[in-house]
């Protein structure tokens, strides 16, 4: 608020003095998603944000294979815009932080949805390895570094079989690189689709700068979305393993549902009872 009184010439103590009492203060674009222009703005009216929310809802269950059924409560509202704007900026990656059912990756799909991001999970089998975690994840990276196309890894802690599968995390959210990770294939793939854009930029086309254009569009277009659990010592254990986890997230914490969410799920599941 200091700030608002030096910088703006704004008298101000508090933020109701600016965006008035009792207003929910929520900046987004979600409004204007579909427009020319986009603005990153103050959402003025919740009727047309949930409006807008249930409508994107409504679109993802039709194309989706499993189907969700959210309710748009203050906090899961709040939720949303705060992963969209963690996956609208490059490099963006975050670690949400609840109780398990708290809706972390149910919202995470939600927001990747309406960006238009391709949002994926890991399919766990009953041999299910950290070759077979890589092999899964390898051809997402391999779009979203090549073709440049948006996407979120969203990884529950209860499908962490391994801890090898955090220290291959660690290593993208820190370098954007596995090593041993890609065969000549996929280097040739990356010569493909590389070649393009370091001669539009006119650097050299080699072995070395292929490479590293496409850990650039790796990190730039590869977001990560950690769901962990803060129950028992695990989480503080793992963030000491693996310091990227902690220093390249957004921590985003799920806190309890309020009363008025809990209202809002109960009376939106009980009014289909006769």
């Amino acid at each position: 608020m200091e700030n608002l009184i030096t910088k703006f010439k704004v008298k101000a103590s508090k933020p109701e003095d600016v965006f008035g009492p009792g207003k929910e203060i929520i900046f987004s674009n979600i409004l204007t998603l579909e427009s020319e222009t986009q603005y990153y703005e103050l959402v003025e009216g919740k009727d047309k944000l949930l409006q807008c929310l249930n409508e994107k809802l409504n679109n993802y269950n039709l194309s989706a294979a499993s189907k969700m059924d959210l309710v748009f409560f203050d906090d899961a509202v709040t939720q949303v815009m705060g992963i969209m704007r963690i996956l609208m900026q490059k490099r963006g990656n975050a670690m949400l932080i609840g109780v398990s059912g708290s809706g972390k990756q149910s919202l995470t799909h939600l927001a990747a949805y309406i960006l238009e991001q391709t949002s994926f999970q890991v399919k766990l089998s009953k041999n299910f390895d950290p070759s077979k975690f890589r092999e899964q994840i390898k051809e997402k990276m391999l779009i979203a570094g090549c073709e440049e196309h948006p996407t979120t890894f969203i990884l529950n802690d209860t499908q962490i079989m391994y801890e090898s599968f955090l220290e291959d995390i660690n290593n993208i959210l820190n370098t954007g690189d596995i090593t041993g990770l890609y065969e000549v294939a996929d280097l040739g793939r990356m010569a493909e689709c590389l070649t393009p854009t370091l001669t539009k930029k006119k650097i050299p086309v080699n072995k070395e700068n292929i490479k590293q254009q496409y850990v650039d569009s790796l990190r730039d277009n590869f977001h990560i979305i950690l769901c962990m659990s803060p129950v028992g010592e695990l989480l503080r254990v793992r963030s000491r393993m693996f310091p990227s986890l902690i220093n390249c997230c957004t921590l985003n914490w799920f806190n309890s549902w309020p009363y008025e969410a809990l209202v809002s799920v109960a009376n939106q599941f009980l009014k289909r009872i006769p």
